[in-house]
């Protein structure tokens, strides 16, 4: 998951085609219009049917990107979550924002991340 994905979904959304060598030797390009079954398996349909050799993405143009996270006591992660909750449910698609635990020199602590 990267930083765009609110906003533009995950890297294998946006996926347009793909040159795939088949399990019994073709090479094939798959997109939406040409071999659908291969471009709907690389896109996470399916396993095991060739090796994708070259990718092709669609692109978004953006804006400066900030980002950054802050850590609190563990024993806080109930009342910062209910606020988090609060202020992410009204934020723009933009603003991807996540939630994890971790242990910082022996502690436990609980982080936000937004990007």
């Amino acid at each position: 998951m990267g930083n765009l994905h609110g906003k533009f979904g995950l890297a294998i959304d946006n996926v347009i085609g793909a040159d795939v060598v088949t399990a019994d030797g073709r090479v094939l390009t798959a997109n939406a219009s040409e071999n659908e079954d291969p471009f709907w398996g690389i896109r996470g349909g399916s396993g095991n049917f060739g090796v994708v050799t070259s990718i092709e993405y669609r692109l978004h143009e953006v804006g400066p990107i900030y980002g950054g996270a802050i850590f609190y006591p563990a024993a806080k992660a109930g009342e910062i979550l209910r606020q988090w909750r609060e202020f992410y449910g009204q934020s723009p698609d933009e603003l991807v924002s996540q939630a994890t635990g971790a242990t910082l020199e022996g502690t436990p602590v609980f982080g936000l991340a937004d990007a």
